[in-house]
């Protein structure tokens, strides 16, 4: 449960540093789409691809607002590229290798 507890610190100081400024004082349910695009196209310009999304989709879960105003901002943000390293393929190899890595330190 640590790593919960540390996820949701994570995502608590995101909100504080990266949305509160911008819509913080606003009611969830008066916030637009290009309110929102202001906001994440800054987050985007400082090399960060954190997204809103999953706030506005509680908020819509749990009857906190009918919109999410992030839906519609896709196109309009830069995809993130996600780099996929290379599979172990053969796991008694990669430990074996390992192993002797760490024993020639």
């Amino acid at each position: 449960m640590a790593w919960l507890r540390s996820l949701i610190k994570k995502k608590v100081v995101f909100l504080e540093k990266r949305l509160f400024p911008s819509i913080g004082s606003l009611p969830v349910k008066e916030i637009t789409p290009p309110q929102m695009l202001h906001c994440l196209k800054k987050i985007e310009a400082e090399g960060s691809y954190e997204t809103a999304s999953q706030v506005f989709k509680y908020a819509v879960a749990h009857g906190l607002t009918d919109n999410d105003p992030t839906r519609d901002l896709g196109g309009a943000l830069t995809s993130h590229k996600v780099k996929h390293l290379a599979a172990i393929t053969e796991p008694n190899d990669f430990v074996k290798q390992y192993y002797q890595k760490l024993s020639s330190l």
